[in-house]
């Protein structure tokens, strides 16, 4: 997985960004349910995953 595709998640999953945006325990769900779905639960074990994640988020935001 690569930043494009978790960018791409957000951008169809999530409203467009705003000062007001709020992450939902909604959001959460179904954010860990397609990471899990689409790489497995170990996925999120590896620290570079993690930063991939983060890195994604960053340039969404």
């Amino acid at each position: 997985m690569n930043t494009s595709e978790l960018r791409f998640y957000l951008k169809t999953h999530l409203n467009n960004p705003h000062i007001d945006f709020k992450w939902s325990e909604e959001d959460n769900d179904k954010f860990f349910t397609y990471i899990s779905e689409q790489l497995g639960e170990d996925f999120l074990l590896n620290n570079e995953n993690l930063l991939i994640i983060k890195q994604a988020f960053k340039e969404y935001f």
